[in-house]
């Protein structure tokens, strides 16, 4: 069948090896954003490799090549395109379908084929950047003051400075005698105020076990489930005007069946440590067609991970990798390095940060004069982090928040044609007002106007939230037509109208949009926004300090 569909079929393999992925054919659509023997992914001496080969007669293309190490030793095609009546990329091992950014570009060529590509994006930014705080102090009555108590200012001057929130997950505690509970009196109040900057609250457990794999199913519902009942008594909402039931799994990876198990007492899950052959790499979305709930697998490696753990080094006294801490500058650059790969040549990744609330805080209470109280940690490796992404187009956001993203992606229905430099795109769903179609837009061209929709930029229409449909000119120059070319991170856009000169919308968020003029900025008055700069004479920026739902008009003044 292989050969028949394909025209390929498998020639060799062995195992274990080490595999390195290199892109070979540039020329073809599908690598066209990689260079000449980019390194697109190492294995370490761990895996197996399959080789493929084209059947007599039969022209494929090698989009990349794999070189091994083993008994078999070579440069063998790892990815191979072919055309059989339809189009085919074909992956030589599960990894690297899973692993690389190489899918998105495959999928675009085979349902394509050749006309711009159009993408339904569950943002508006480069990336979705969910942050994860496993706040283990939370539950020691003597530390909370000393960790998330000084916290809280870091996340109010991360949130002025980027705009950044994420998600916080707390222990609860239930052995009193040995410190071990949450003073609501103190915790509800500071708890609020992280939510008040648009953070959300929600489970890592009653008791921080560190293996949830071995506890029985009641055992798991009361850290999961009565946890979380306790959280939501005492801080409804969760996360905005929402009560929202977020957990996160503390300790060692858990199974998929240990995950069936916590997921249900919550609205999402975001599992323990994940990487290459531990937990569910980058894996978000439902699990199974049985589990009807969001999973979030962390990408990026833990603090603690990196710093008190160490990272896998080869030790080539013993033939083994062996773990290596990290100092604070290594820990960074690390975490960029991460991202970096994450994002290289993909289209809108989830970026998922995991770190804990002891991390930036250590400072707090640590004593530098004492040489024997170390910090091992520093507000730089976190603050650094956050900028470096924020410099990079990303949108800070929830887990809640993206799950529900999520959810709505998964229900929505895309249908694209096209006629020319025309694309007409129609989106049924009843919750897209953070979303954007992507317009895979040709060398030279951009988006010209959009027919009587009045948001978007040079290749993203941004989305209402009922959706409908939009009708996408391309050209060279785009028309001088007074329309939204930002919104702010997080911004839910309810509606809008315009007639090209004249512009009203409603959104809910905070932040900053800006627009384009067709006439010079004097000419207009402004209502509904706090304060507005002036970009230029036909750019202007409205700022909304407080999250609401905001309605906005622009209209030219009379001569």
């Amino acid at each position: 069948n292989m050969k028949q569909m394909l025209g390929i079929g498998r020639v060799n393999g062995e195992g274990p090896v080490a595999i390195s992925l290199n892109a070979e054919t540039i020329a073809h659509p599908v690598m066209e954003d990689y260079s000449q023997d980019e390194a697109v992914i190492n294995y370490d001496g761990n895996r197996w490799y399959n080789y493929f080969a084209p059947v007599t007669g039969q022209n494929i293309t090698v989009l990349a090549d794999q070189t091994v190490t083993g008994q078999a030793s070579g440069t063998y095609p790892a990815v191979l395109a072919s055309e059989t009546g339809g189009r085919n990329v074909h992956f030589a091992t599960l990894e690297f379908m899973g692993d690389p950014n190489l899918v998105w570009s495959a999928l675009q060529w085979v349902i394509y084929g050749d006309q711009p590509a159009v993408a339904l994006k569950m943002g508006r930014y480069n990336n979705l950047f969910v942050s994860r705080n496993d706040m283990d102090q939370s539950l020691f009555i003597d530390e909370v003051f000393d960790n998330d108590g000084a916290l809280l200012p870091l996340l109010q001057q991360w949130k002025t400075d980027y705009n950044f929130v994420g998600s916080y997950f707390i222990n609860i505690g239930n052995n009193q005698a040995a410190g071990e509970w949450t003073d609501w009196l103190y915790s509800g109040p500071l708890y609020r105020n992280y939510i008040a900057l648009g953070n959300e609250i929600g489970s890592h457990s009653y008791t921080h076990p560190h293996d949830t794999n071995i506890l029985t199913p009641a055992e798991i519902e009361f850290e999961f489930n009565q946890s979380m009942d306790e959280i939501a008594l005492n801080l409804n909402p969760t996360w905005r005007d929402q009560n929202i039931r977020g957990i996160a799994v503390p300790g060692a990876p858990e199974g998929m069946s240990t995950a069936a198990e916590i997921i249900q007492y919550g609205d999402y899950l975001t599992g323990g440590y994940s990487g290459i052959g531990s937990g569910y790499p980058s894996a978000f979305g439902y699990p199974t067609p049985a589990m009807d709930k969001v999973y979030f697998s962390p990408n990026m490696a833990f603090d603690f991970t990196l710093i008190e753990f160490g990272v896998p080094v080869f030790d080539p006294a013993t033939g083994q990798f062996v773990p290596v801490p990290l100092s604070t500058a290594e820990a960074e650059v690390y975490w960029q390095d991460q991202y970096a790969g994450l994002m290289n040549h993909a289209s809108q990744p989830i970026i998922h940060w995991p770190w804990h609330d002891y991390g930036p805080t250590t400072g707090t209470w640590d004593d530098p004069s004492d040489p024997t109280d170390n910090t091992l940690y520093s507000v730089a490796m976190y603050t650094n982090t956050i900028a470096m992404a924020f410099n990079d187009n990303t949108e800070f956001a929830t887990s809640a928040d993206v799950a529900q993203r999520i959810s709505s992606f998964k229900d929505a229905k895309l249908t694209v044609s096209h006629d020319g430099t025309v694309i007409a795109a129609t989106i049924n769903s009843p919750a897209v007002g953070k979303f954007a179609l992507d317009i895979d837009t040709p060398a030279g061209q951009l988006i010209q106007h959009v027919a009587g929709w009045y948001a978007y930029n040079d290749n993203r229409v941004f989305l209402d939230q009922d959706g409908g449909t939009y009708v996408i000119q391309l050209g060279t120059i785009a028309d001088q037509i007074t329309h939204i070319t930002a919104l702010p991170m997080r911004a839910t856009l309810l509606s809008i109208q315009g007639n090209g000169d004249e512009l009203s919308f409603s959104f809910q968020g905070e932040g900053t949009v800006r627009v384009v003029l067709s006439q010079p900025e004097n000419q207009y008055q402004i209502q509904g926004a706090d304060t507005v700069d002036v970009i230029d004479d036909n750019t202007v920026e409205l700022h909304f300090t407080n999250f609401a739902v905001h309605n906005v008009a622009l209209t030219v003044s009379s001569p």
